[in-house]
């Protein structure tokens, strides 16, 4: 069968009981009569064909889906039967109409055939002139009154759209519209058995059905197409169904319609991993046979997504909203591509003119992003608050307004709105909502009347069912009696996973352990870049499932035993946090210098102490570099590079700091 050219494709589906007509925007009128019959409908559409305004056929069935693939190449496509006529095309365009529409026209002079905006899927782009449009019919007139009219996975017609030259190829005279006579329904030996698998409920009884049918008729690939539906419904058995789609398509041959290569395409995109290659090429397909399609362009974005080809994905995402602006659910789906990649560019996106991102999920997603990725409180606060105008008893945006308030250091003006949220929240039994107040209540009071929050959100966590982790450490926080700080500020970050999200939200979840530790005296002790540090490595060895990181983060006090003295024992622990342990059982140690920056010393497993670098930024570079002069140096380089492509996306730079001398703390110098 014909190949067709990736040049111009134009492929919709029209679902008429009726004639379908390819229109000049600018010349075709519709208008017939108030009172207008069948016959003098079908002379109407005879006089605009031979005066180039039309071309109109019919399908010679009660009803169905018609799936029409316009292109602007010739083939040698013959199929079952042909129509040639003249098309003028004007500047307006050309434009693929159904029966219902031709109807609405020719009984109303003042209704318009077609809305070229909300109808832009069947435009036909081509420049103004004068064409020679030939229609193939490429589905056997037999099937017409058959279950094949439902499918969209073959292409019905296809129309070809080359210029005129009437010398060289004169076209027949327009008589009649062709193809309208009701076809006889023929026998179906499987048409009991598919009745009934399309009013099944359940996937399994249905999927069964129509493989009891293919098993009579092997040959129908519409109804392969429909089994791989059945297959992919709530992604049962994705897999099965790129399988049941490929067959179809091989029935189908280049009839194949561009809908069954991004059913086919998606399903592939489901299944994931070495498949995503062949979606992408599916997808492309599709793009490339059916124009520029919304749904097509969408899909191709994820699946670039999804093989973190992030560059070409937000390529698609654009095209797609070019075509479909006002998509809600791809609004969604481009800020999501964009939260935790490009915090800019979402807010350009978020702060665009479309009304759509006015609503309440966007305000949220743009108070965040400002929160949480550019940390311009004051501005998210405002956003929120203006979104908490619109809908006053939303209990989530006063618990954004009050973690505002929190990273802005007001911790009254938080708390006072966390109780607001926390009301809100035991109004509408949102137990997650309840869970997130309560932790920023936590955040917010004094060291001494913390136990009692943390108590609130174990019971609220344990009872979820979902959450029994989260209960444990916030048990393990409120009853540890001598918890150590870092312990507690570990703790908190793990409980913040939980509460901020449940994981996915990890930017989220990262600043209340931000915040905790601030108002608990840690930020001084424990710099907020070693605060990142520790959360991205505890992703990364989660991420790589291996050991390449020799060092795990410490859950004590650091120096414990080192020291004999007790008074050299003392000033350690003045002037020292632990902060991770090697394999061999050696320490790291953060090492507070009084308005300095943080000192890193190395404690060895056979009493050996040295200075590993004098501030943060220096540890982290030496370690990407294995330059530590430690056991830390034998990282692999694979997961160096992905530190030093961390620390460059944040832009650690080393700064110029005083050389730490660990004798300074053992043996101070005496006053005199």
């Amino acid at each position: 069968m014909a190949c067709y050219a990736d040049v111009m494709n134009v492929e919709t589906c029209l679902k008429s009981d009726g004639p379908i007509a390819l229109i000049d925007l600018d010349s075709y009128r519709g208008f017939v009569a108030k009172k207008w019959t069948r016959d003098s409908l079908l002379a109407h559409f005879v006089s605009e064909m031979r005066a180039g305004h039309a071309v109109v056929w019919g399908h010679n069935g009660n009803g169905g889906n018609h799936v029409v693939r316009v292109t602007d190449q010739a083939s040698a496509e013959r199929g079952y039967g042909e129509l040639v006529a003249i098309l003028n095309i004007g500047e307006g365009g050309a434009y693929l109409v159904d029966h219902a529409e031709l109807a609405q026209a020719a009984g109303n002079a003042d209704a318009p055939v077609i809305g070229p905006t909300s109808d832009r899927q069947r435009h036909v782009a081509m420049p103004p002139a004068t064409y020679r449009c030939r229609v193939v019919r490429l589905m056997d007139p037999a099937l017409a009154m058959t279950d094949w009219q439902l499918s969209t996975a073959h292409v019905h017609f296809l129309v070809e759209l080359t210029p005129a030259i009437p010398s060289q190829d004169p076209t027949p005279p327009i008589s009649e519209v062709p193809w309208t006579a009701t076809a006889e329904v023929p026998d179906d030996p499987v048409r009991e058995t598919v009745a009934e698998a399309r009013k099944v409920v359940s996937n399994d009884r249905a999927c069964k059905l129509f493989g009891k049918a293919l098993e009579e008729a092997p040959e129908r690939a519409d109804l392969w197409a429909e089994l791989g539906m059945k297959q992919l419904n709530g992604q049962r058995d994705s897999a099965a169904a790129a399988r049941s789609f490929a067959k179809a398509r091989e029935l189908l041959g280049s009839r194949a319609s561009a809908e069954l290569f991004r059913l086919e395409a998606k399903a592939r995109l489901t299944v994931g991993g070495a498949a995503l290659t062949e979606a992408a090429r599916l997808a492309g397909k599709a793009l490339a046979l059916g124009g520029e399609d919304g749904r097509t362009l969408r899909m191709l974005a994820e699946i670039h997504e999804s093989r973190k080809d992030y560059r070409l994905a937000r390529t698609y995402f654009e095209r797609a909203m070019a075509v479909l602006p006002n998509d809600e659910s791809l609004l969604k789906a481009y800020a999501r591509f964009l939260n935790y990649k490009d915090s800019e560019a979402l807010e350009r996106f978020l702060a665009g003119p479309n009304k759509i991102l006015q609503g309440p999920y966007f305000v949220r997603l743009r108070g965040i992003n400002l929160s949480h990725g550019l940390e311009r409180y004051r501005e998210a606060y405002e956003v929120f608050s203006a979104g908490h105008g619109h809908q006053p008893e939303n209990g989530d945006f006063i618990v954004r307004m009050a973690l505002c308030k929190l990273c802005m250091g007001e911790m009254a003006a938080g708390a006072k709105l966390a109780r607001r949220a926390l009301t809100a929240f035991e109004k509408a039994e949102d137990p997650d909502g309840i869970i997130e107040a309560l932790f920023y209540l936590y955040v917010a009071a004094l060291r001494a009347t913390r136990a009692r929050y943390l108590a609130r959100i174990a019971r609220h966590l344990t009872t979820s069912g979902a959450l029994v982790k989260g209960g444990w450490i916030c048990d393990a926080v409120a009853n540890k009696s001598a918890i150590s700080r870092h312990s507690e500020a570990k703790w908190l970050g793990r409980l913040a996973e939980v509460v901020a999200g449940h994981a996915p939200m990890k930017t989220l979840a990262r600043w209340p352990a931000w915040i905790a530790a601030r108002t608990s005296g840690y930020r001084r002790r424990f710099p907020l870049l070693m605060q990142e540090f520790a959360i991205w490595l505890e992703d990364e060895v989660e991420i790589r499932e291996d050991d390449a990181w020799p060092l795990e983060l410490a859950e004590r006090e650091s120096g414990e035993a080192w020291f004999s003295d007790p008074a050299v024992q003392t000033r350690w622990e003045n002037h020292s946090l632990m902060f991770a342990r090697t394999l061999d059982g050696s320490e790291i140690a953060l090492v507070d210098r009084d308005g300095l920056p943080t000192a890193l010393v190395y404690l060895g497993g056979e009493g050996d102490i040295k200075t590993l670098a004098n501030s943060p930024e220096e540890f982290l570079h030496l370690l990407a570099k294995a330059d530590t002069g430690v056991e830390l140096d034998k990282v692999p380089a694979s997961a160096r590079k992905t530190l030093a492509a961390w620390l460059k996306k944040k832009g650690v730079r080393v700064p110029r700091a005083p050389a730490f001398h660990i004798a300074s703390i053992l043996k101070p110098r005496k006053r005199n």
